[in-house]
């Protein structure tokens, strides 16, 4: 079928808002405002495109008003969507933790989001790098493999490696929301990791 049947078959629906009159930062920023959101898919053209994302006269307006979780789609990376068939691929989730800010709402939506798309056979991992922190309680989740890792290192360049030794599908990130998640995000752990993993990104806001 077409790929409105397509579409339409999983139960969504899908509508085209044209931003270009009011220009990027005030026709999303006022969209966002209107309509809210429960989630905010991104693409981005790999550095350049995150560079662009997180610049001042994008980033500013839509962090005073998106705080929603927001999934970051890198362009050439590979998702966790079959283009095909439509499967989930979400089988390995790497969530880093910290002390600050709680990740407590990133591994509930990485969670959410897994059962959601009926993945099965999914691990998600709870990565802290450094010392001082315990391995929180570990609830059990049907169809969820909940592990806890802890390494030492650079922060960056030790979420990479495990990104890499998991071959994660999915990572998932806790970012500081108070004066707006994309703010935040500028220059932070989150943006690095975004910008080198070339991996799906769930930036969850601290509210």
């Amino acid at each position: 079928g077409s790929s409105e049947e397509d579409v339409a078959a999983l139960g969504l629906c899908v509508t085209k808002a044209d931003l270009r009159v009011a220009g990027t930062r005030k026709g999303l920023s006022t969209y966002a405002d209107r309509h809210g959101c429960d989630l905010m898919v991104l693409s981005t053209h790999a550095r350049q495109g995150v560079q662009r994302l997180l610049s001042a006269n994008v980033a500013e307006p839509l962090a005073r008003t998106i705080k929603a979780p927001t999934l970051f789609l890198p362009e050439g990376s590979a998702g966790f969507i079959d283009a095909n068939t439509g499967e989930a691929r979400l089988r390995n989730i790497l969530v880093p933790v910290d002390l600050s800010p709680d990740p407590g709402r990133a591994v509930e939506i990485a969670v959410g989001l897994a059962q959601l798309l009926e993945a099965k056979g999914v691990v998600v991992t709870m990565l802290h790098v450094g010392a001082g922190m315990d391995s929180p309680p570990l609830r059990l989740v049907e169809g969820i493999d909940l592990r806890w890792m802890q390494r030492p290192g650079a922060v960056v360049e030790t979420i990479l490696k495990v990104v890499e030794e998991t071959q994660a599908d999915l990572v998932a990130m806790a970012t500081r929301g108070h004066d707006g998640f994309l703010d935040a995000l500028r220059g932070s752990t989150t943006e690095q990791v975004l910008r080198r993993a070339n991996r799906a990104l769930l930036a969850t806001p601290e509210y």
